[in-house]
């Protein structure tokens, strides 16, 4: 395995095919899951500050290496990918007479699976969407993976990529790029966000959390009050609460919100996505006036915009 510093001076093509190797070695119980969160961290955040310091020199393979980090670095999503390979390993070194190489690459594909074969290596790639697959799609995956008619194979896996229970996994790699003008300008006319994170992260997180872009909505809106985009990892408020009027406790629970979904990723059960899970809703309901301020974003009058 190649060092760190190494590791530093690869090509981008070069760091998603080292960082392959180490998740095969993870799933094999050969590296350990901190050591590579804490590469995964750093790499983070190196591409999060070009990706946002020099956005139009960003190839596309870069960009999406970026939100694949990003996606990565939650603990619990790193575990969920690592299983998956485990999984699908364990699954393909059972089947009858398998003396083969396996090689699994899990990454967000421009297709959802491929897949190649020969006497001494199998090859398969699948897309990142697809790690919340139940354990009885996985073995008819497999069932199907060498029989010589690929349509009923292709049937099963479109039907997993396009599963309502899946969507949120990939629905984030879907995603519109959220465009990269005022991601670094968390001042409103009234409120600072940065000094509100400080203030959140301080008695929420420990101070643990690391700051993500802040920024306000280009406009007021009457529906989303905040928004957390876990591709660039950053956290939009509804310009509608920069206002004098509005309780400074009201923009530290929406804040608080959204971290919540940034500290907790993609949470699934059962094959199952669910944004606003029990634990969720737990965490959420210790903030300490969480009951005034949803009292407060239920009786919020926006302005109408003047049209232009």
């Amino acid at each position: 395995m190649k060092s760190e510093s190494t590791f530093q001076n690869l090509s981008v093509s070069r760091r998603i095919e080292s960082l392959q190797a180490r998740f095969s070695n993870a799933a094999a119980g050969e590296q350990s899951h901190a050591e590579l969160g804490a590469l995964i961290a750093e790499e983070k955040r190196i591409w999060q500050e070009r990706l946002q310091s020099h956005n139009q020199r960003i190839t596309p393979i870069q960009r999406k290496y970026c939100f694949w980090l990003t996606f990565l670095a939650n603990e619990r999503n790193l575990a969920l990918h690592i299983k998956f390979i485990s999984r699908l390993h364990q699954r393909l070194s059972a089947l009858k007479n398998q003396q083969r190489i396996i090689e699994i690459k899990v990454f967000p594909h421009n297709t959802i699976f491929s897949y190649s074969a020969s006497k001494k290596q199998i090859n398969l790639k699948v897309h990142e969407a697809l790690i919340g697959m139940s354990d009885q799609a996985l073995d008819q995956f497999v069932a199907l993976l060498f029989k010589p008619n690929k349509a009923e194979l292709s049937r099963l896996m479109r039907a997993q990529y396009f599963d309502p229970k899946l969507e949120a996994v990939r629905s984030y790699f879907e995603q519109a790029t959220v465009p990269q003008t005022g991601l670094n300008q968390p001042e409103g006319k009234w409120f600072n966000l940065e000094e509100i994170f400080d203030e959140v992260n301080r008695n929420y997180f420990a101070g643990k959390l690391e700051k993500p872009a802040l920024h306000w909505s280009a406009r007021p809106n009457k529906v989303r009050m905040g928004t957390y985009h876990f591709k660039q990892d950053s956290v939009m408020i509804n310009r509608a609460l920069d206002e004098t009027k509005t309780p400074r406790f009201v923009i530290s629970y929406i804040l608080y919100h959204e971290l919540l979904h940034k500290k907790l990723g993609v949470q699934m059960k059962n094959g199952r996505s669910r944004a606003h899970n029990a634990k969720f809703r737990k965490l959420e309901k210790q903030f300490g006036k969480w009951q005034e301020a949803e009292a407060y974003i239920a009786g919020l009058k926006v302005k109408k915009l003047k049209k232009r």
